[in-house]
């Protein structure tokens, strides 16, 4: 028997709803009220500022148990630690970025539920070899108008779809993951005495997401375990609620970190399928090679 109910209803799970379920509920709902989809929506805004307040709780088994027995009360300073619109970014990234990088992982394995790991591992392969094939011909449509010759047009429709991007959330972190491998694939996919220096920077980068990942993710797990320590020494959620607000930073840069390495491989997959599409001619394949490269050099440009 819980104390109250409202975080379970505002979620629409049961008491004894498990984590994959949870964070199901809560990618589905607040995907809908997100502040990007309803600007200038005060009850949506709402919604989505009680979803994120009932995620943050349920999803952490300590504040889950402290909620159960006591209630809103008994988390009430950690139900306001994290900015809900900073962690659903982090987590599962946004919507204005879809059509350029597709579902991320993350919010594809929260959508999917429990299932055996090599049901899961078989799944998951189909949905991305679709997410690159779609991503790739939406990506080879983007091209076409600088492929045709008119690549002052192109690059002006560049500018302004990087401004209209950076706007929203993780819009300038997101432009420069997507410029970098756009430029460097560009480049490579180019030919000529560059290919070579290229591909040897695209597999050391490769090798730095990775690596950076890997790290990003211990970091996170430090941080959870600080966190329950010093709810352990003050025997409330005071304690712990302040050090996630104070490293709240560095657990969005973390999370991050972790959503960049399958946004970037996914599009050197596209970059591939885009410029080696053996329908085309080469001279389609250079020109697609180079405005990927122009269109990556606007993407990381530093002043939108």
């Amino acid at each position: 028997m819980v104390k109250e109910m409202e975080y379970y209803n505002t979620l629409g799970v049961s008491v004894d709803a498990t984590p994959a379920q949870i964070k199901k509920a809560y990618y589905v709902q607040a995907r809908k009220v997100h502040p990007d989809k309803n600007p200038g929506n005060p009850a949506a805004a709402e919604e989505f500022q009680a979803l994120g307040e009932a995620y943050q709780i349920l999803s952490d088994e300590e504040q889950r148990k402290k909620y159960d027995t006591q209630g809103k009360a008994g988390v009430k300073e950690a139900a306001s630690a994290v900015d809900p619109a900073a962690m659903f970014g982090m987590m599962f990234g946004t919507d204005a970025f879809e059509e350029y990088v597709g579902q991320l992982s993350m919010a594809t394995v929260a959508t999917m539920g429990e299932m055996p790991p090599a049901e899961m591992a078989a799944q998951l392969q189909a949905i991305q070899a679709e997410r690159v094939w779609k991503l790739a011909d939406l990506l080879s449509k983007r091209l076409q108008r600088y492929v045709d010759g008119d690549k002052e047009g192109f690059k002006q429709w560049g500018f302004e779809e990087a401004k209209r991007l950076s706007q929203g959330s993780f819009g300038e972190a997101m432009l420069r993951s997507i410029g970098y491998v756009y430029e460097r694939r560009g480049r490579m996919f180019a030919g000529g005495a560059s290919h070579l220096v290229e591909w040897m920077r695209s597999k050391g980068h490769g090798l730095k997401t990775h690596y950076t990942a890997a790290s990003g993710a211990v970091q996170i797990m430090n941080l959870e375990r600080e966190a329950a320590r010093a709810y352990q020494v003050t025997g409330d959620a005071t304690a712990a609620a302040a050090f996630v607000q104070q490293q709240a930073g560095q657990m969005k840069e973390n999370l991050w970190k972790l959503n960049v390495v399958d946004i970037e491989g996914t599009l050197e997959s596209v970059c591939t399928t885009v410029c080696q599409d053996g329908g085309q001619p080469t001279a389609v394949l250079k020109a697609r090679a180079a405005a990927l490269r122009s269109l990556g050099v606007i993407f990381q440009a530093p002043y939108f």
